[in-house]
C-alpha cells in the first residue's frame, strides 16, 4: 500500500536540505526508529545507506503529506543508487508504515555509522551549495 510518509534517516532529516529538494517544507515529525537496520556512511561519500543488522534500530524522522510530485523529486534526489521500499517504523508508542530508501548494488557501506550532527558540522554547507544555497 502506498503511503504519503517518508522515513528519512540521512540528509533529508535536515529541513534545509528537504526544502531545497522539494521547494517547500512538508510536515516533519515525529521521530521514529527503523528496527533491524543501521545507517552507515557510504565509502568515499558523506551520506548514508541502510544496512540490515539484527539488534539495532536506525533513528530517523517521519515526513508526511508527500504528493506524487514530491515523490518524483525525492526519487530524483536519491538517484539510481536507491530504491523505495515500504517499512514499519516504531514511532509514538506504536508502529506506522512509511517509505524508506534502500541502496542498490554499487553503493558500498563503510564501517562508520552515519550521524546527522556530525554531517551537519562537517558537510552540510558544502552539500547545500549544490542547490545554490
Amino acid at each position: 500500500m502506498a503511503t504519503d510518509r517518508l522515513f528519512a534517516y540521512g540528509t533529508l532529516r535536515d529541513p534545509e536540505v528537504l526544502t531545497a529538494v522539494l521547494g517547500r517544507l512538508p510536515e516533519m515529525g515525529p521521530p521514529g526508529r527503523l528496527p533491524g537496520h543501521v545507517a552507515l556512511t557510504v565509502v568515499g561519500q558523506c551520506y548514508p545507506v541502510l544496512v540490515p543488522r539484527a539488534g539495532t534500530a536506525t533513528p530517523g524522522t517521519l515526513i508526511s503529506g508527500l504528493s506524487s510530485a514530491d515523490w518524483q523529486l525525492l526519487d530524483g534526489y536519491e538517484g539510481p543508487g536507491y530504491r523505495r521500499q515500504s517499512v514499519r517504523v516504531a514511532a509514538d508508542g506504536g508502529t506506522v508504515t512509511a517509505q524508506a530508501y534502500f541502496p542498490l548494488r554499487g553503493l558500498k557501506a563503510g564501517p562508520i555509522p552515519w550521524d546527522l550532527d556530525d554531517w551537519t558540522r562537517r558537510h552540510k554547507q558544502a552539500f547545500l551549495r549544490q542547490f545554490g544555497r
